[in-house]
C-alpha cells in the first residue's frame, strides 16, 4: 500500500504537504513585494529623471518616449501620483511639439490624479500648465478659471511665489481678453505678495506688467475721446437717428467685476472729458509705477539689464505725455546703461 500523501493535524483537518509548499513560496513571495515594489519606484524614478534631462537637453521627442515608460511603469505599480507626473510631463513635451488639444486632454487627467491624491502641490503646478495650454488655444475664459484656481491652491499651501505666478499670468490672459481693469487687480495683488516676501526683483518685474496694464488702459481711454471728438465734430444727425450713434456707451476696459460709475453701468455715452481725464490718469500712473520700479533696480546687484527694460518702458510713457525734458533724461540713462552692458559683454 503506498505511503499516504494527506497528513492530518491535531484538530482533524487534513492538508497535503505539496499545499504546504506551495504556501511556503507564496508566503516567501509576499515577503518580497516591498523589495520588488522598491525596485520598481526606482526604475519609475530613473526613466522620469531621464526625462527631465532630455527635456532640459531639447530633445522632446526622447524625452516623451521615457515619460511614457514611466507612466506604464507607474500604472503597473499601481503608483497614481507617479502617474499623474508622468502624464503631466508627456503633456508638456506634446505641447512643445505642436499637439496642444492631446495635451490638454492629458494636463485635465493629471490634475484629477493629484486631486484624488489630494497632493495640492502638484495640482496647483498642473493647473497653471493647463491654463497656459487653455491660453495657448484661445480658450482665454477657460483659462482664466484655471489660473484662479491654482492661485487659489496655492494659496492653501502658502506658496507665495506659485501664487504670484498664477496671478501676473492670469493677468495676462485677462489683457489678452481686453479686461484690462481685471489685469490691473490680479497684478495688485501680485505685487502686495512680492513685497510681503521681500523678492525685489520679481517686484520690479510685478511693476512693469502692472505699468503696461495701466497703458492698455490708457489707450483704451485715448481711443474713446477721439471716437467722442469726432462723433461731436461731425455733421447733425438726421431727423430721428439716434444722436448717440458711433458713440462708446461704456467704458472700453471695464472690469468685469467693477463696471466703473453709475453712468457707465447704465450705458451713457463716455464724456469726451471724462474719457481724457482718465486716459492721462492711467498714463500718469503707468509712469509712477515705472518710476518706482526704476528706483528699486537700484537695490539689486547686477539690476542692469532688468533697469534698462524700465528706462525703455518709461521713455514710452514720457512720449505719451509729451514730456520732452523726461525723454531726454530717459535716453541719456538708456544710452549710459547700454554701454556698461556692452562693455561687461565684451
Amino acid at each position: 500500500m503506498p505511503p499516504s500523501t494527506v497528513n492530518a493535524t491535531s484538530d482533524g483537518h487534513t492538508f497535503s504537504p505539496a499545499l504546504r509548499d506551495q504556501q511556503r513560496e507564496v508566503n516567501a513571495l509576499y515577503e518580497q513585494v516591498p523589495e520588488l515594489a522598491e525596485r520598481g519606484r526606482e526604475e519609475f524614478r530613473k526613466l522620469f529623471e531621464a526625462g527631465h534631462a532630455q527635456w532640459d537637453s531639447g530633445s522632446t521627442q526622447t524625452a516623451l518616449e521615457s515619460f511614457g515608460a514611466a507612466y506604464v511603469m507607474a500604472r503597473e505599480l499601481n503608483y497614481r501620483l507617479g502617474e499623474g507626473m508622468a502624464v503631466e510631463r508627456a503633456a508638456l513635451c506634446y505641447r512643445v511639439l505642436g499637439e496642444h488639444t492631446r495635451a490638454l486632454t492629458m494636463l485635465q487627467g493629471a490634475v484629477r490624479l493629484f486631486e484624488a491624491q489630494a497632493d495640492t502641490a502638484a495640482m496647483a503646478s498642473a493647473l497653471i500648465n493647463l491654463a497656459q495650454t487653455h491660453a495657448e488655444l484661445g480658450q482665454l475664459p477657460e483659462a482664466a478659471r484655471a489660473f484662479e484656481q491654482s492661485r487659489r491652491a496655492a494659496s492653501r499651501l502658502y506658496d507665495v511665489p506659485l501664487e504670484i505666478a498664477a496671478l501676473v499670468k492670469g493677468a495676462m490672459v485677462e489683457l489678452r481678453r481686453e479686461s484690462a481693469s481685471d489685469a490691473v487687480r490680479l497684478l495688485g495683488q501680485a505685487l502686495g505678495l512680492t513685497v510681503a516676501s521681500g523678492n525685489t526683483t520679481e517686484e520690479v518685474r510685478v511693476l512693469q506688467r502692472l505699468a503696461a496694464a495701466h497703458g492698455v488702459l490708457a489707450e483704451a481711454w485715448h481711443k474713446a475721446s477721439r471716437a467722442y471728438e469726432s462723433v461731436r465734430e461731425a455733421p447733425a444727425p438726421a431727423e430721428g437717428a439716434d444722436e448717440t450713434d458711433g458713440v462708446p456707451r461704456e467704458s472700453p476696459c471695464a472690469s468685469t467685476e467693477d463696471s466703473g460709475s453709475a453712468e457707465e453701468e447704465r450705458g451713457m455715452p463716455v464724456a469726451g472729458e471724462d474719457a481724457w481725464a482718465k486716459y492721462e490718469e492711467a498714463t500718469l500712473g503707468a509712469v509712477r509705477i515705472l518710476e518706482r520700479a526704476a528706483k528699486l533696480t537700484e537695490q539689486l546687484e547686477h539690476g542692469e539689464e532688468l533697469r534698462l527694460q524700465v528706462f525703455r518702458q518709461l521713455r514710452a510713457h514720457y512720449k505719451r505725455l509729451e514730456d520732452d525734458s523726461a525723454v531726454t533724461r530717459c535716453e541719456r540713462d538708456i544710452d549710459q546703461l547700454s554701454e556698461l552692458l556692452s562693455s561687461q559683454q565684451g
